[in-house]
């Protein structure tokens, strides 16, 4: 079943809709401007009906993105800084927000940070307290922010307590550019999936 438009996130409404379905594909790129909590209550479907499969076309968008993260810290670099990162930053266009909190939302499950506490009501900043009485900063920017990018991301920053900088920066669509301690920044093509090529690999390994 494909949900078009901002996907629902009231749970009573749906239980008689979804009878029968197997797999539920939404678009949280498409969530109201500012909706507040709009994919915490999105994540309650999942346990809405017995065997119901979520697939969400923004999670989809962010696929090469973490692929590149992920990269970033292969051998020699190691994962030894994603234990020191004192502040991640992802500049992003407003349409673009669901997308950069699922990356946060990505890297917070692999790191197995703890629960983040707002910085401000309204802002999108959060601080997650870390082991000895540090803490780790995180910040969304959606400032005067202009992405080609169909995920709406434009750069993505983490820092460390030792001065080290990895980023992931908008060279100009397609490319980005990689930017590793130690090494030559280089340009790079991620791939981005159409709307309907997203759309197909949400249906499952089939298609």
């Amino acid at each position: 079943f494909y949900w078009a438009g901002a996907p629902p996130t009231d749970s009573s409404a749906l239980r008689i809709l979804l009878a029968g379905v197997d797999r539920l594909i939404f678009d949280t790129q498409a969530l109201p401007d500012g909706a507040e909590g709009g994919l915490a209550r999105l994540a309650h479907l999942s346990g809405l009906l017995d065997g119901l499969l979520l697939a969400d076309l923004a999670w989809l968008r962010t696929a090469s993105l973490r692929s590149l993260l992920a990269s970033m810290f292969d051998e020699p670099v190691g994962p030894a800084p994603l234990h020191r990162l004192k502040r991640v930053l992802v500049r992003a266009t407003r349409s673009g927000v669901p997308n950069a909190k699922l990356l946060i939302g990505w890297l917070a499950s692999r790191l197995a940070w703890g629960t983040p506490e707002r910085v401000a009501r309204g802002q999108l900043g959060w601080r997650v307290p870390l082991g000895g009485g540090g803490s780790l900063r995180i910040d969304i920017d959606t400032s005067r922010i202009v992405s080609s990018r169909a995920c709406g991301i434009r750069d993505l920053t983490l820092e460390t307590t030792q001065g080290e900088r990895f980023a992931i920066e908008d060279a100009g669509s397609p490319s980005v550019t990689l930017s590793i301690p130690g090494t030559s920044a280089r340009e790079v093509t991620p791939y981005q999936p159409s709307n309907a090529q997203a759309l197909v690999a949400a249906l499952g390994a089939r298609g």
